[in-house]
């Protein structure tokens, strides 16, 4: 169990074992065959975007105004594509490896369940995410999850959807929006959930909750998370309370040592910070160099 207050930041690289794409992979993923399902407008964006020295969709959107609704559309329709097409078996990644191979949610779902003698247990994780990804594969393999745990259905109670229920709406923020909720997974409407999709130059992205989630956090790990210096702000990392028992872990893809001196600058007072490479994946980094739930 997540005993000591813990809180966990996701970037894209959470959400690419489970076949989701960041927002630029998800533009750059629309292949030419797949680009019949938009319309002239989109296939212009999309043609504009490769074609544009920016780096990032976010960037792209900030120096092309007139086209951050276009953007959000597209993301949200490649996301909609994807939920709708594997809704039924949403958990297999598109790529050569299964999401077997770095399923990090399933020890995630494991560590909730780790300690729990009585069904209501299950409440007493004390756990917080911060995401910066649009979709909701996360709360949607928790909640499936959960839901085939014969031990925490009691006396007409599921105490599961209990946790998840209070655990998404009071604990999960998703800082740049979300695609919608857990229920409408594979059957949205477009026009409904596109402009939830926001971009790092929002004025709205450093929301309240944040403080909240990150209030006298013990342990936190921040897993596929590119450390871009507005996110960090907006996750709120280098408002962290700096105490003896604060402890950081942190994936790092190809063991950037620019990552490596921003972590320094978040746990600026010299606390104990582990980190992993991620070319092994996340569940390695878990499995191998994390201590996990405590």
């Amino acid at each position: 169990m997540f005993n000591i207050k813990t809180l966990l930041v996701l970037g894209a690289g959470a959400s690419v074992p489970y076949g989701y794409k960041t927002s630029n992979g998800l533009v750059g993923s629309i292949s030419t065959e797949k680009r019949g399902l938009y319309n002239q407008e989109e296939k212009d964006f999309i043609s504009l975007f490769e074609k544009s020295p920016s780096r990032t969709i976010d960037e792209f959107v900030f120096q092309n105004p007139s086209k951050k609704e276009l953007a959000q559309k597209i993301i949200a329709k490649a996301i909609c594509e994807y939920e709708a097409q594997y809704a039924t078996q949403p958990w297999i990644d598109k790529g050569k490896k299964t999401h077997q191979d770095n399923d990090w949610y399933k020890i995630f779902v494991a560590t909730l369940l780790s300690g729990v003698q009585k069904p209501e247990d299950i409440l007493k994780n004390n756990i917080s995410v911060i995401t910066f990804n649009y979709d909701v594969s996360f709360e949607k393999y928790t909640t499936e999850a959960l839901q085939n745990v014969e031990i925490l259905k009691q006396g007409g109670k599921d105490y599961g959807k209990e946790f998840c229920e209070k655990f998404f709406n009071e604990n999960v923020l998703h800082v740049y929006g979300k695609i919608g909720d857990v229920n409408s997974y594979g059957k949205r409407n477009l026009e409904d959930c596109y402009k939830n999709i926001k971009f790092i130059d929002d004025k709205d992205n450093n929301p309240q909750e944040v403080g909240a989630l990150i209030e006298d956090v013990e342990r936190v790990f921040i897993f596929g998370f590119g450390f871009h210096d507005i996110n960090i702000k907006n996750a709120g990392l280098y408002d962290l309370k700096q105490t003896d028992t604060l402890r950081i872990s942190y994936t790092n893809y190809e063991g950037s040592a620019e990552i490596d001196r921003k972590v320094k600058q978040i746990a600026r007072q010299g606390h104990v910070v582990k980190g992993s490479k991620t070319t092994e994946g996340i569940k390695s980094a878990i499995e191998k160099s994390f201590i996990f739930g405590e």
